[in-house]
């Protein structure tokens, strides 16, 4: 059964990525003002990553208050679903929390389909949380992911839990789960202990309940909420030099000292002057948008940071 709804949404894509191809072609025809929009006039459809819908919300009203006459739609949706509709030409704008998957890199690399660029607004962690009153501090990147990727392992010890812990995520179509399996388990399925969920909330009401799970989520989806703390991660980089755990803190991602590090972006589907594109530029460059971010907890990417060091 799994191999053949594997084949089922491979065709699925193949479909899609062809059909967007042809209407590709035939948009390279339009001409004169059939190529832009008015930037502060007319109905767009923005469909977002419903994992994210407690951080956008607020901008979402930025944007209605800023533009009256845009009469938007603002439709959540899963991270797959999103891309879905990316390929297939059903969405001019969808904001997402993750690359590209495998599969969808190789058929948009197969088909030799351009995207334009998309525009990063802002930058957020993928975090290990537990409750505030656990014995668990820190965490070492190497040995989580070394407990992930061998299941004979005997990292676990090195967690500080009696016995192996419940890891609580959002399911496998949300942006949560790519990245963390893009970024921890390195590509491999999720073999631990685990339970999936639906929303960031219902993980979040799992860790509370539950003192030995250890959630994975968003900086942006637990920060300020006094029932739990990220655990610091210390890490490897690239060269091999070794950086301490530090508090899981928008200026120690500013500084890529931290190991797992999120992009939020809207991807487009084409590069027109259009409302999908004003409102891409709208939420990665206007000033006070940034600002938010900045005030939310995470990471603008367009604006001017500022770091003062202790004495």
């Amino acid at each position: 059964m799994k191999n053949s709804k594997s084949k089922i949404f491979a065709l699925g894509l193949y479909l899609i990525v062809s059909y967007l191809l042809t209407t590709s072609c035939n948009d390279t025809n339009k001409t004169g003002s059939d190529q832009y929009e008015a930037w502060n006039s007319g109905e767009v459809e923005i469909f977002y990553d419903n994992q994210n819908q407690a951080m956008l919300d607020s901008v979402f009203k930025m944007y209605e208050k800023a533009f009256p006459n845009v009469k938007p739609k603002f439709t959540p949706v899963s991270s797959r679903e999103g891309m879905r509709f990316l390929f297939n030409g059903k969405a001019k704008i969808v904001l997402q929390s993750r690359d590209f998957l495998r599969d969808e890199d190789s058929l948009i690399k197969h088909y030799n389909v351009n995207f334009p660029e998309p525009y990063p607004f802002a930058e957020d962690a993928l975090v290990f949380f537990v409750q505030i009153d656990s014995q668990i501090d820190t965490l070492n990147a190497k040995n989580i992911e070394d407990f992930f990727a061998n299941l004979t392992s005997k990292s676990i010890q090195k967690i500080g839990l009696p016995i192996e812990p419940t890891f609580a995520i959002c399911e496998p179509n949300s942006s949560v789960f790519a990245n963390f399996q893009k970024m921890v388990l390195k590509g491999n399925t999720l073999q631990r202990k685990h339970k999936f969920f639906v929303t960031p909330d219902s993980v979040k009401d799992f860790v509370a309940s539950n003192p030995n799970s250890i959630g994975i989520a968003y900086l942006s989806q637990i920060i300020g909420d006094l029932r739990f703390k990220p655990l610091k991660i210390g890490f490897d980089d690239s060269t091999g030099k070794h950086y301490k755990p530090k508090s899981v803190h928008q200026a120690y991602i500013v500084q890529s000292l931290y190991p797992y590090i999120v992009t939020h972006k809207a991807y487009l589907l084409e590069d027109r002057k259009n409302l999908a594109l004003w409102f891409a530029s709208f939420i990665s460059k206007e000033s006070y948008v940034q600002r938010y971010f900045k005030d939310y907890g995470i990471v603008p990417t367009h604006a001017k940071i500022v770091l003062i060091k202790e004495e």
